[in-house]
């Protein structure tokens, strides 16, 4: 199944490149599209990531899953754009697999993704949750294909969660103990 990551300026590192380097072990195809034009990204820690494509140049259809990493001046600069929010709709409305994390599941409750559903993301957003059963001493919430969790820290467990939707509880076991140093 491929697989859409969201990147703007500002975005967390850990949540983004975890979450890749996971569902890639997990042998998902991932591809990195820049909302803005430049395919150089800057995280939140001046780190540069080369994005694969545009957002203008993706074909939505083509995708399986998406995956919202945090950073809060990444997800206001997805809260702004249109393009963002007709992708994020389309998913939620075809019922595709959307990864949120930290402040990245603003975007969805903004939209009004989440009504009547359960999740999580990080502490102190409220101004930026419009909709939804928010859950903030949750790690991970799993609400049918929308997969949310509260922030960095638990990026691993979010992105195994992703992992355990898409390719099955083997496969998210199996790299659970790769990565654990587990023989």
């Amino acid at each position: 199944m491929k697989g859409l990551v969201l990147l703007a300026n500002g975005f967390e590192e850990s949540e983004a490149i975890i979450t890749i380097d996971i569902l890639r072990r997990a042998k998902l195809d991932v591809t990195l599209a820049s909302v803005g034009l430049d395919l150089t990204v800057t995280s939140s820690h001046n780190v540069q990531v080369a994005a694969d494509t545009r957002l203008s140049d993706v074909i939505s259809e083509e995708y399986g899953f998406l995956i919202i990493p945090g950073g809060l001046k990444s997800v206001l600069t997805f809260h702004s754009s249109a393009l963002v929010s007709e992708i994020v709709e389309e998913f939620v409305m075809n019922q595709k697999i959307i990864g949120a994390i930290c402040a990245g599941p603003t975007v969805l409750s903004r939209l009004g993704l989440l009504k009547g559903k359960k999740f999580t993301c990080f502490p102190g957003l409220d101004e930026y949750l419009k909709s939804g059963s928010y859950y903030p001493e949750k790690e991970v919430v799993v609400a049918n294909n929308i997969i949310t969790a509260r922030a960095m820290a638990y990026t691993i467990e979010f992105a195994l969660e992703i992992v355990k939707k898409i390719s099955g509880k083997e496969e998210a076991k199996r790299i659970e103990k790769a990565i654990s140093g587990i023989r």
